[in-house]
This record gives structure tokens, sequence and C-alpha cells, in this order.
């Protein structure tokens, strides 16, 4: 038994990869300087020149953002300018604030900010989220510009006591003496720092944007082999965002083909291959949908039965596919889907049994069909 292969034309993909890029971007608080009036005396001048060293020497106000984004949402320029508007005239912590903020869109739908606040050697995470990035950036805004405001503001002392009136000239009273005013604080002390963070700060995502699965499937192939046949496939994929690329390993069960009018020749045909596929998914709450498109490189096996002499030829096939999945999570973990496939074989080999009808001539037993339908039904585990 002999085979002859008609071989056909190969698919090239390309891919475009894309880099993301950080932009750190810092505002500071205005320099609040000292203005000096021309002293009276030496005595008077040292004071207010000690006073305004004193001044000079207190700690500025800064905080200091690193905004990370996909391209289409809003700037770091234009989110610092959305923290001034929220800062407005209020003075701002002493020590410095460091924000960092990280947006990128939420597998549950819409888009999501997580925000790292340090200060004082305190870190606190907050978690945001709204339907569009430029929400997310807002809500970003409100969250830093409040933890960047001080806590509370020393009043100026209050007028002093009014005297009370004189006595008469004939029995002068002494008025009381006048209350002693608070003690001021100590030069260059800061106030006390608010903390950052008054309740439990939301648990980070558990899984890392970018996420490993592995999967298996039962599968049903119709028009690879000669009849229906049952397989397997072997699934592991790489997650980011909406989009999952997957190696995939397939075998299809053995399936047998008797030569027309010779029922006892004939050749079983089984097939194995490898190949991958990108798949994009629409999120809703409870399901994934999305097309998938791919390539695979396979090997057809035949063996001969009823012949004199048995071969067992291969051929290799190279194939297209395109189709659509869905998917259900069952589990953070865990989740179970179903998917439909159209299989383009690129190569169609034709198996013969040599002097098979009379001599000098060859029977054909299994040729290809030009397109097989292949379902599936799949259990993937996510890391």
């Amino acid at each position: 038994m002999s085979a002859r292969l008609v071989k056909g034309s190969r698919s090239r993909s390309s891919s475009r990869t894309g880099q993301r890029t950080h932009e750190r971007d810092v505002i500071t608080s205005p320099v609040v300087g000292a203005r000096r009036r021309s002293p009276f005396a030496a005595a008077g001048a040292l004071v207010l020149l000690g006073a305004a060293q004193r001044a000079s020497a207190q700690p500025l106000s800064a905080f200091d953002l690193r905004w990370s984004a996909p391209a289409g949402c809003p700037s770091g320029p234009q989110v610092e300018r959305e923290i001034a508007q929220t800062v407005g005239g209020r003075p701002l912590r002493p020590e410095p604030l460091q924000a960092r903020v990280d947006v990128f869109p939420s597998e549950a739908g819409g888009w999501k900010g997580e925000i790292e606040l340090t200060a004082s050697g305190q870190t606190s995470r907050r978690q945001v989220r709204g339907d569009t990035c430029g929400a997310v950036a807002r809500a970003v805004a409100i969250v830093v510009g409040v933890a960047a405001i001080a806590e509370t503001f020393e009043p100026p002392p209050g007028p002093a006591p009014p005297r009370p009136p004189s006595a008469p000239p004939e029995a002068p009273v002494l008025p009381p003496p006048a209350p002693p005013p608070p003690a001021p604080a100590p030069a260059g002390t800061a106030p006390r720092p608010i903390p950052l963070a008054t309740a439990p700060a939301p648990r980070a995502p558990a899984g890392p944007r970018l996420r490993v699965a592995i999967g298996g499937a039962a599968v049903v192939d119709a028009g690879s082999l000669p009849a229906v046949a049952p397989g397997a496939e072997l699934v592991v994929g790489l997650r980011l965002a909406w989009w999952q690329i997957e190696a995939v390993g397939t075998y299809l069960a053995s399936e047998s083909q008797a030569l027309s009018g010779r029922t006892g020749q004939g050749a079983s045909v089984w097939m194995d291959a490898i190949g991958g596929r990108t798949c994009a998914a629409a999120s809703w709450p409870a399901i994934e949908v999305g097309p998938c498109l791919g390539g695979a490189a396979g090997w057809l096996h035949a063996s001969g039965y009823g012949a004199d002499v048995r071969y067992t030829p291969t051929a290799l096939v190279a194939s297209l596919t395109a189709g659509a999945r869905g998917a259900v999570p069952l589990a953070r973990w865990l989740s179970a889907g179903a998917g439909a496939e159209l299989v383009v074989p690129l190569d169609r080999p034709t198996f013969v049994i040599d002097n098979a009808v009379a001599a000098g001539k060859n029977g054909t037993v299994f040729h290809p069909s030009p397109a097989a339908f292949r379902g599936s039904v799949a259990l993937q585990v996510h890391f």
C-alpha cells in the first residue's frame, strides 16, 4: 500500500506587538516666601531674621504621581490638573506623598484603577472602578487630592478680652489679668500626619493580569478521516485582557474505510496534529464569547488490511482553522466551554491499494474532504 501526496500552499501570519509606556509627573506646592520689614532696632532685626530663617526651613509639601494607563485614556498631566482642582487653595501635607496608579480594562466589564499611596512610611492601597477610563481617572484624582490635603490648621489667636470699665476715681479698681495666650507650637514642628486609610483597604486581585490557562477537550471531527471520529485536545494558553493565545495538540481516533466493491480490502486511518490559535472574548458577568483563528500541521497515518503486503504510509497535512467558542466560569480558577471550528486542509493526500481492482491498476481507499467540521467541549484551569 502506498500514498500519493498533493502539496498545497501554506499560509503565513504576522503579528504586531505593542509597547506600553509609563510616564512620571510631579506637582509641588507653591514656595512660601517670607517678607521682611525694615527693623527699627538691632534687636528687632535679629528677631525677624531668625523667624524668617525658621519659616524657610519648613519642609515644602509635594506629591509624586506615577500614572500608567493604556492609549486613549487621560494622560498624566490631565490627571494632575484634576488633582489640583480637588486640592484647590488648601495647603498640602508637609511630608511628600507618593501615588502610583495603574489603570486597565476590567475582566468583568468597564475599567479598573489600582492606587498605591505612600507617605511617612505608611502605604495604603485603594481600588476604583468606572464604566470608562475617564471616569476612573476622575475618581483617582479625588482620592489622591484628598490624601494630599493637610489634616488640621492652627487658628490665629483671637482678640484679647475687653478690659472692664474703670472704677470711680475715688475707688480705682485694677482690671483682672488677661488670660495667657495659647503657647505657640515650636518652630519647625510639622502637623501630625493624617493616616492614609481609616478602614481596611480592599485586597488587590488574586490573579495577575497575565494568566496561564491549561485545559483539555473532548472532540468530534467530521471530514478529516473516513468517518465521524472522536478525539481529544490538550491546550496551553496565555490570557491577557480580552485575548488568549493557545498551543493545541489534537488526536483523532482511527476510522476504517473499505475499498469500494472489495470489502475484504481497505485501510484504517488516524490523525495527530499540533498547532496554535488566537481567540478574543467579549466578557459578560456569566459568559465569555468570541472568535478564534489558527492553523495546524497534522499527520495522517494509514494501515492497510486485506492486501498481500501491508504498508503504513504517513502524509503531512497543513490546515487553517476558523471558528468561535464560549466559556462559563465555574470558579475563579476554573471554566467550562464549548467551541466549533471549520478546518480547511491545504494538502489532501490520496491513499490507494496497488493492484486492488485488476492487474496494473490501483484502488483509492481514502481522500480527505475539502473542509472538515470539528466541535469540542472543554474544561480550563487558570493560574
